[in-house]
């Protein structure tokens, strides 16, 4: 518990609203809430754990900050964050500043339904993160004209959530889709076929036997 609350006293923008026993209910206030797909402003690399990033005291944000932690990545994809990042934060090191995200594009999007998002990027100079705030499995896939985002493109954002590095520019759409859906599709298919054709043979069981 001490050490989730330390984990909490990073984001100001979080607030206790209930407590039972040793249970604390914490809520993101309203106005810092963000979209489901949103593209950060900050991004910050860590080779130390989340409990223990509160030592460094970084200006953390919910609102505009996603943080890549070292375990999470391969080693391909932590040289991408690296280069990309605000904040370096390294186990035995202080902070180091890098380049910072400027420029991000302007990103809408569009819920199709709960397996499928589309997202309209206009104006992307250079590349960004697009991160997306679903618990962070394989499964969900990225397509930029039908081509899907590499594997070694999709990360874990945050400890939890989906992130893909985009190397686009322009004008484009991103449609995001569990792909584990279809397999359940067709299983429901398959079912569904099976279950009309069972009663199918049963009814003409039925009919020749009072014939």
């Amino acid at each position: 518990p001490n050490e989730m609350r330390k984990i909490l006293s990073l984001y100001p923008e979080t607030e206790k609203v209930a407590s039972f026993g040793q249970l604390d209910i914490y809520q993101i206030k309203e106005n810092f809430l963000k979209p489901k797909i949103f593209v950060p402003s900050q991004i910050v690399y860590s080779e130390v754990k989340l409990v223990d990033l509160i030592d460094f005291k970084l200006p953390f944000s919910l609102n505009d900050s996603v943080v890549f932690y070292s375990h999470d990545l391969t080693e391909g994809q932590k040289e991408k964050v690296e280069l990309m990042a605000n904040e370096i934060v390294a186990t035995s090191s202080a902070i180091g500043k890098r380049g910072f995200l400027s420029d991000n594009p302007e990103v809408d999007f569009q819920k199709i339904n709960p397996t499928e998002y589309k997202a309209t990027v206009k104006n992307a100079q250079k590349p960004f993160f697009l991160t997306f705030s679903e618990t962070f499995n394989n499964k969900w896939e990225a397509y930029i004209n039908k081509t899907r985002i590499s594997k070694e493109n999709h990360l874990k954002v945050n400890g939890f959530s989906n992130g893909w590095l985009i190397n686009k520019t322009g004008d484009f759409e991103i449609e995001i889709r569990y792909s584990g859906q279809k397999l359940l599709n067709i299983a429901y298919l398959i079912s569904g076929t099976s279950l009309i054709l069972s009663f199918i043979v049963l009814a003409v069981n039925i009919k020749r036997r009072k014939n």
